[in-house]
């Protein structure tokens, strides 16, 4: 337990340095500058926190993991029965495996 209080005091840290990064006022070089020098506003930078911040799991969403595992290794079993093995049956799988996390990562943030 001790860890995960380490790990929320350290995120909280971060979080508040890309806040301080945000609020300088001077015009030099930042990480909290977009592309043409424009300063990103507090829904970006509160975007980026959520992005890069870790995600415990809520009792209530362990359900939905599995719901989407379970249904991705059926569509996997489909794939694998009906396709010949060749390199687009293992784009297939790969890109299957990338929505199984996408949609892990759209449960875990919101």
């Amino acid at each position: 337990m001790r860890w995960k209080e380490n790990l929320f005091r350290k995120e909280n840290e971060m979080e508040e340095k890309i806040r301080a990064a945000f609020n300088q006022d001077t015009q030099e070089e930042s990480p909290m500058r977009g592309v043409a020098g424009q300063e990103m506003i507090g829904e970006q930078v509160d975007d980026i926190a959520n992005r890069f911040t870790h995600h415990p799991p809520r009792h209530w969403q362990a359900e939905k993991y599995v719901a989407i595992r379970d249904t991705a290794k059926a569509f996997a079993r489909l794939i694998k029965q009906t396709c010949p093995t060749c390199r687009e049956t293992s784009l297939a799988l790969t890109k299957l495996e990338e929505t199984v996390m996408w949609a892990n990562a759209g449960v875990a943030r919101h």
